[in-house]
C-alpha cells in the first residue's frame, strides 16, 4: 500500500485554531475481503463554501479478491439526503474520493455513506456505514469492478 500507515485518532496532529474534529474509519471491510483504513479532518465552521470542509484525508483501501486497493488524499463535498451542499445535523453524509480518469484503467472511486451528519455524531460516537451506498469501483484493462462495504463505521475521534 505504498507505505501508507493508517492515522489513528490518538496520534493525529492537531490543527491549531480550528473548530474541527478528526474522524477515523473503524473496522471497515469489503465483501471481497479488502479493508478501508485511515480518516480525515472535518471543519464544520469553514469559511470556504460549500460547508463543511474535509482536509488531511488519509484513506486507503487494501486488496481483496475483486480489487487491488488505492490511496486517497482528497474528497468531494458532503451532501444531505436531498443532494444539497450541506451537512447540517440530521442530514445524511456522503463523501466520495477518486483517483485517475473515470472509466480508464487506474480509475478508483470510493464512496462512504451514513445516515448522520458528522456534526451531529458527537465526540467518541460511531456512525455505521451504509452497506448499500458505501462501495469502491476500480477500473483495470479488463473493465471496471465494484465491491461493497459490508461492515464498519466512522468515529468522531479527537477534537482539534
Amino acid at each position: 500500500m505504498l507505505g501508507f500507515l493508517a492515522a489513528s485518532a490518538a496520534s493525529h496532529p492537531a490543527s491549531a485554531g480550528n473548530s474541527a474534529a478528526y474522524l477515523d474509519l473503524v473496522g471497515v471491510t469489503f465483501d471481497d475481503g479488502g479493508q478501508v483504513t485511515g480518516g480525515f479532518d472535518f471543519n464544520m465552521y469553514s469559511i470556504r463554501m460549500p460547508l463543511p470542509q474535509y482536509y488531511n484525508i488519509q484513506i486507503a483501501t487494501s486488496a481483496g479478491s475483486t480489487l487491488t486497493g488505492s490511496n486517497f488524499s482528497s474528497a468531494n463535498v458532503c451532501y444531505d439526503r436531498y443532494k444539497k451542499f450541506s451537512c447540517a445535523p440530521g442530514d445524511d453524509f456522503v463523501m466520495y474520493l477518486e483517483t485517475g480518469i473515470r472509466g480508464e484503467p487506474g480509475f478508483d472511486h470510493l464512496q462512504l455513506a451514513t445516515e448522520f451528519a458528522p456534526n451531529a455524531l458527537g465526540f467518541g460516537k460511531f456512525g455505521v456505514l451504509d452497506p448499500v451506498a458505501s462501495y469502491e469501483i476500480g477500473c483495470t484493462v479488463s473493465g471496471c469492478f465494484v465491491r461493497h462495504i459490508t461492515s464498519g463505521a466512522i468515529r468522531w475521534g479527537t477534537l482539534l
